[in-house]
């Protein structure tokens, strides 16, 4: 449990629908779609980690990560710059880490993903540590897809991962 501090909530509107926003005044914590499964759960995770209820509030993180969200639909943004605490398994933050460094508009697959961090056996697991993301599009998960070019899955809905990935086709030409 890490020491108590207090975080807060923010939603913010994009050309996908409204997304939450969990943050302190230093870092974000979560970024995700508001209507994505279990995210009460992710957000109760949250508060036993942190030792503290959620409260509503505007940050400098997420105004930060607002407008960063906003120029990244415009395709004005391709690489955010807000500071961020990943949390998750040393696996899954090896995982995310190399997420990190395919660049904007670019695809790989799970197995592509699994050689990088050294284990092409491991596409299985880089899949469920992609699904543990809990900092969408930031981290940017929608970037991996199936050795044959087929989606795969995407933990906001396969929808969004189609038009994340037009959005970044488009803007990249």
């Amino acid at each position: 449990m890490q020491q108590r501090t207090k975080i807060f909530k923010q939603h913010i509107d994009t050309d996908l629908g409204q997304m939450i926003v969990i943050s302190d005044e230093k870092k974000l914590f979560l970024l995700e779609f508001a209507d994505k499964k279990n995210l009460n759960e992710e957000i109760l995770t949250l508060e036993n980690e942190f030792n503290c209820k959620v409260e509503e509030k505007i940050t400098k993180i997420s105004k930060k990560i607002d407008k960063e969200i906003k120029l990244y639909f415009k395709g004005e943004l391709k690489e955010f710059e807000t500071p961020f605490l990943m949390r998750g398994t040393k696996f899954q933050k090896l995982v995310w880490s190399e997420l990190l460094k395919i660049p904007y508009g670019k695809t790989i697959s799970y197995k592509e993903l699994a050689t990088r961090i050294g284990n092409d056996k491991a596409s299985r697991a880089v899949a469920n540590a992609n699904a543990k993301n809990k900092i969408v599009v930031l981290i940017p998960c929608h970037r991996i897809i199936n050795t044959n070019k087929g989606l795969g899955g995407y933990s906001c809905g396969i929808e969004k991962k189609q038009k994340l990935l037009a959005l970044e086709n488009q803007k990249n030409k």
